[in-house]
């Protein structure tokens, strides 16, 4: 047995490849927070507050044998809006301090990680904890809310939530600093959710529609910017190799698995990562890898 999953993350079985890429792949982006317009004054009120049913087609009047009702409401000072009361959110500077969950699994995690029912269920209680922690906490380390936002846009795209899944892109990219990586974040990812959401994720033509979204966008971008990047994601693409992440299942996560029969939170983003490389990034990998090698070809000979 491998031991602590700390020690059996994907890269260590990677460690003999340019593995960079395959799991940042897997990752999409940082919610900018909007601004909240001040709250209007409240208008002085001219007569009885009036009962509005929502089944009926009209108003009801105010009852006529209360008539006194009327100066009472009008004599009554109208009370100022409530300033917002600013909440301190405690500091998290390391994700590994977040509250850590425990998952409860009874099979194995070969069993586990094709099972669409028993991981689903695992997947949407960590997009409500996730969600949580980010709500909840000031979350300080940039690398580490990248990693949250990464697993909320991978289990929003696993649930078909195209346009949850283009937030949580964006947010990751609020928090990219490198050039490169702010043009290029959510590429692969954000041109699979458009031809899911246009023509179905079982649908054959979704792989060509995925070529010519993944194509757009790359021209869209300042080659002289990205061309390093795509450089690199297109030698990380022709590595991918479905043998590497099942030995990660199959020797590191089995034993794990029975041993302990739970994981925790950390563990949970890793097979979030793991699934989506596994069920949604390699079976378009031949797709992506000839956009990558026409793009970087065309200018070339520019």
């Amino acid at each position: 047995m491998l031991g602590d999953w700390n020690r059996v993350s994907i890269r260590s079985y990677t460690d003999g490849m340019n593995t960079k890429l395959l799991v940042s792949l897997a990752l999409g982006a940082s919610w900018t927070c909007l601004g909240c317009s001040g709250q209007p004054k409240a208008e002085p009120a001219s007569s009885a507050p009036v009962h509005v049913d929502p089944f009926a087609d009209a108003v009801e009047p105010p009852p006529a044998h209360e008539p006194s009702q009327d100066v009472a409401a009008n004599e009554q000072p109208q009370a100022e809006p409530a300033e917002p009361v600013a909440i301190d959110r405690p500091e998290i500077l390391d994700i590994a301090d977040l509250p850590q969950r425990t998952y409860v699994v009874d099979m194995t995690a070969t069993e586990f990680m094709s099972s669409d029912d028993a991981f689903g269920d695992m997947a949407e209680q960590l997009r409500v904890h996730t969600e949580a922690d980010i709500s909840a906490y000031d979350i300080r380390d940039k690398a580490g809310l990248k990693q949250l936002h990464s697993t909320l846009m991978n289990i929003a795209i696993m649930q078909e939530r195209y346009d949850d899944a283009r937030v949580e892109i964006e947010s990751i990219r609020s928090l990219e600093t490198n050039p490169a990586r702010k043009e290029t974040t959510g590429l692969m990812m954000g041109a699979i959710v458009d031809s899911w959401q246009q023509s179905g994720r079982d649908n054959p033509a979704s792989k060509e529609l995925l070529a010519r979204y993944l194509q757009q966008r790359i021209d869209e971008m300042p080659w002289a910017v990205i061309e390093v990047d795509i450089k690199s994601r297109l030698q990380s693409a022709r590595q991918m190799n479905p043998v590497i992440f099942q030995t990660v299942i199959a020797t590191g996560l089995d034993p794990m698995f029975q041993e302990k029969g739970q994981f925790n939170s950390t563990v949970a983003r890793q097979l979030v990562t793991l699934k989506s490389i596994l069920d949604i990034q390699m079976p378009v990998m031949d797709q992506v890898t000839l956009v990558y090698e026409d793009v970087i070809a065309r200018n070339a000979s520019q």
